[in-house]
């Protein structure tokens, strides 16, 4: 079975003895912009920017390379700023969109 990233909306059962979850909902997220030069944008809340994450985030853009620009939103409290990424291009899959979730959280990739 090839894997596949699907978006899950369900519940939690917690009347046995081990939790279940309940899919209510099951929906494949149109991801056919990937393989293409659109640019990936991550949106990043100022307040979660550190030297360690920063330093993950080269790490995982790295070891996506590709064709894509890569464009950050720094969202402060008074005002966004989009920065353009020059060192780094990436390839956007579902690998990519991953990793970056993991690290920046699942509302990153909103736009």
């Amino acid at each position: 079975v090839e894997d596949a990233v699907v978006f899950v909306k369900g519940r939690l059962d917690k009347r046995e003895d081990v939790p279940r979850l309940v899919a209510m909902e099951l929906q494949v997220p149109d991801l056919s912009n990937a393989g293409t030069n659109a640019p990936v944008i991550l949106t990043i809340p100022a307040l979660k920017v550190t030297p360690p994450m920063v330093s993950r985030l080269g790490e995982i853009l790295s070891h996506h390379k590709g064709e894509s620009e890569v464009r950050i939103k720094l969202q402060g409290p008074r005002k966004t700023t989009v920065l353009r990424l020059d060192r780094h291009r990436v390839k956007p899959d579902a690998s990519l969109y991953g990793d970056l979730k993991v690290l920046l959280g699942p509302s990153c990739l909103a736009g």
